[in-house]
């Protein structure tokens, strides 16, 4: 029997016996189906007292309760102010957060100041860090 392009293309959006596969396996899929490294601009913005970023979450964030469970060993919400709860979903072992000057608004005088907005356990965190 051969199949058609259409029905290959769908059958490869679902699957419905995943939820059958042994733990174990499902456990693998959901762990490579995380991103690796991402590099995640951080921005601040002072009329709100948040950190923000346009940098998309990990797909596994979303999909369902047991990918998040799994994306959550790896993924926490950093980046919390006084004004503010974290929001952003990072690895610090392997994300690489940018940091620039111009996306705190407003503008920080100095790198001091910048890292003054941040909460010094979430900067104690990152291993890969990117500024200009």
């Amino acid at each position: 029997m051969e199949l058609s392009r259409e029905t290959v293309r769908s059958s490869l959006k679902e699957f419905p016996l995943f939820p059958r596969l042994p733990f174990e396996i499902r456990h693998l899929i959901w762990r490579e189906a995380l991103p690796g490294p991402r590099l995640v601009e951080l921005l601040y913005d002072e009329d709100i007292g948040a950190c923000i970023s346009r940098s998309p979450l990990p797909i596994c964030l979303w999909i369902c309760s047991e990918s998040r469970k799994e994306a959550k060993l790896f993924y926490r919400l950093m980046f919390a102010t006084d004004r503010a709860e974290a929001s952003i979903y990072l690895d610090p072992r392997i994300d690489e957060v940018y940091l620039g000057v111009g996306n705190f608004h407003p503008a920080p005088r100095s790198v001091l100041d910048l890292f003054l907005a941040l909460d010094p356990k979430d900067i104690g965190q990152i291993e890969n860090l990117a500024m200009d």
